[in-house]
């Protein structure tokens, strides 16, 4: 596939020769997870350094509201929520990639909510967030438009067959971006990232993201 061939409207440029090489079933699972993992990286590149400005704010953000609940203060929820919009309207920068980070402190923001009472110590929010960052690109710029399809897949290949091969390949790209997390932590920036080594990587649990229908991702 020539470079800048568009397959599907709705997957990245920067994904779309994976695309087409998930619909021809030739690649096995550990290439597809490692292309995956260039594409993404190539993505989170392209969308440069301002996200993580915003997950900065979010961070200082999530670690206030935790040191407020642990002193018996009660949280207006809907306020904070009003907060991370306001984060991302003050934000310069791509609008697709910053409304996948206040995608990603809205989740964290609802796990306080919900279970942040369990808590003893504060969670490292700036890591979380920037994993759900990551997940959040890889699903909205790739793993759910590719799974649903607004047209035949090429190679006419078979709607479950994409589906299921999205999934097979989905814990070792999400076990792949640590990596790039802890590369981002360590330099304080999206550029110059790696793959992990190319070895076999192993098989992780993740269950309630690598059983869930793909195509609910994209939201």
């Amino acid at each position: 596939m020539p470079d800048g061939d568009i397959v599907h409207p709705g997957v990245s440029p920067r994904f779309q020769q994976l695309y087409v090489q998930v619909c021809e079933g030739e690649l096995a699972e550990d290439d597809l997870v490692r292309k995956a993992l260039a594409c993404l990286i190539k993505e989170v590149e392209f969308f440069g350094e301002d996200p993580l400005h915003l997950i900065a704010q979010e961070k200082a953000l999530f670690e206030d509201i935790f040191l407020r609940r642990q002193q018996g203060e009660e949280i207006n929820w809907a306020h904070e929520r009003r907060k991370l919009k306001q984060f991302q309207q003050s934000a310069g920068g791509n609008l697709r990639a910053l409304g996948l980070v206040v995608r990603a402190g809205e989740d964290q923001l609802r796990e306080l909510e919900q279970h942040g009472h369990y808590y003893i110590t504060p969670p490292d929010f700036q890591r979380e967030i920037t994993m759900q960052y990551l997940v959040n690109v890889y699903d909205a710029q790739f793993a759910g438009p590719a799974a649903t399809p607004l047209r035949p897949h090429p190679h006419q290949a078979d709607p479950d067959f994409v589906r299921q091969r999205l999934i097979a390949i989905r814990p070792d790209v999400i076990k792949g971006l640590e990596s790039c997390v802890e590369q981002i932590l360590r330099h304080g920036t999206t550029r110059g990232m790696r793959r992990p080594p190319s070895s076999p990587m192993r098989k992780i649990n993740l269950e309630e993201d690598a059983e869930k229908d793909i195509s609910e991702l994209l939201r």
